[in-house]
């Protein structure tokens, strides 16, 4: 039997708690934006069970957890972190992808949140930036498939009973 650590389990589960809301978040913002902003549909008009403004809850709701779940997720992670900003680290793909991931759920949180909760909804400044966080989401979600792939045997092994 394969001895693991404490560490590398509660890594494990807080993983497993935020991935599920994560998925949720990605999926909604990529429904928002090609029905709803790219799509031309009314905020009305109904889409596997929700009108727009059900999406964009969920999508505000998943996005809080995903928030707080990543937050704990890079506190966790916050030596090797440390490490790849003094250039100790910083070397290959996965520490590369890793550190671009961090950097576009920090851009795309910032401009998630300013125009969600400070500018008007008329505003045209929230309406650029909603379109700047929607490109971003885009690209935080295919490089989070990429940071998936590759931990993908580090999550085989915990799934398959190394828990």
């Amino acid at each position: 039997m394969v001895k693991v650590s404490n560490k590398s389990n509660t890594n494990f589960y807080i993983d497993l708690l935020i991935f599920f809301p994560f998925i949720i978040l990605a999926f909604s913002g990529l429904l928002i934006q090609i029905n709803y902003h790219a799509g031309g549909l009314s905020s009305e008009t109904i889409v596997l069970g929700l009108n727009n403004s059900g999406w964009l809850n969920l999508h505000k709701m998943t996005a809080v957890i995903s928030l707080i779940g990543i937050a704990v997720h890079v506190f966790l992670h916050y030596g090797w972190i440390k490490m790849v900003f003094k250039k100790k680290k910083a070397s290959g793909k996965n520490a590369k992808i890793t550190l671009c991931l961090l950097i576009f759920f920090i851009i795309a949180s910032i401009t998630g949140l300013v125009p969600w909760i400070f500018m008007s909804v008329a505003s045209h400044a929230r309406f650029i930036a909603i379109e700047f966080h929607d490109k971003i989401g885009i690209i935080l979600t295919v490089l989070f498939i990429f940071h998936l792939v590759n931990h993908r045997l580090w999550i085989a092994r915990k799934i398959s009973g190394a828990v």
